[in-house]
């Protein structure tokens, strides 16, 4: 599981005016529901709005079951090129990128050293589960 600072996420989230959500990345439909102090039963029951566990993500990734045309796309990214053309919602893709990497503007340190051999892959399958959409092909 990624440890992120609490506090850091709250601050940043709040910032950018989007639902809070869980330590791990819950699609926004959840996050709202936890913020209103919704009945947790309830939120299970829900489909489609399961939390996102970065760690199996990327062990997926790690063992070849990730999507091959998200990953094709994530050798794409850099951090010139972030958030890459092809992200149609750049709020969602900061989320993804602070739920991975702890921040939503990593530099080329926090890259590195990131515990994911394929951090840009792992972002873009987190941003894909968040509702994160991709840009038509022209």
């Amino acid at each position: 599981m990624v440890k992120i600072d609490p506090k850091k996420l709250a601050s940043f989230v709040k910032a950018q005016g989007l639902p809070a959500f869980s330590k791990k990345a819950a699609p926004p439909a959840q996050a709202e529901n936890e913020e209103e102090g919704g009945d947790e039963e309830e939120a299970e029951e829900d489909e489609g709005e399961e939390e996102i566990d970065v760690d199996e993500i990327a062990e997926q990734i790690e063992n070849g079951e990730g999507d091959e045309e998200l990953l094709k796309l994530a050798k794409t990214v850099d951090l010139e090129n972030n958030p890459p053309a092809w992200v149609e919602d750049e709020d969602i893709w900061d989320r993804a990128k602070e739920a991975v990497l702890g921040t939503a503007t990593p530099s080329e340190k926090t890259v590195s050293k990131s515990k994911y051999d394929e951090p840009w892959g792992v972002i873009a399958h987190v941003y894909q589960k968040l509702g994160g959409r991709l840009k038509a092909s022209e």
